[in-house]
């Protein structure tokens, strides 16, 4: 389960493709100039899949550039509150 909802998920994996898009088009741009960095294509593959996947994966992440939730972990209990100042 993941704190993201799924609209904002969903959002981030998205501007995620669309960098790689950019990178890769960057990328073989570079290719046409220099064939020795072809071998290099899939460590920019990797980097990318590694972020959808801590995105995808993330149970305690919240992504909100006004609200800052810390620490990442924890429990409230039943019966019990928290304080949240801000």
């Amino acid at each position: 389960m993941s704190l993201y909802p799924i609209k904002e998920r969903d959002a981030l994996i998205g501007n995620i493709d669309t960098d790689e898009t950019n990178e890769r088009n960057r990328f073989l741009t570079d290719v046409e100039t220099d064939p020795r960095l072809k071998d290099k294509i899939s460590i920019l593959t990797r980097s990318f899949q590694n972020k959808r996947t801590v995105i995808e994966n993330d149970q305690l992440a919240f992504n909100d550039s006004i609200i800052e939730i810390t620490p990442n972990e924890g429990q409230i209990y039943p019966g019990r509150s928290v304080e949240i100042s801000g």
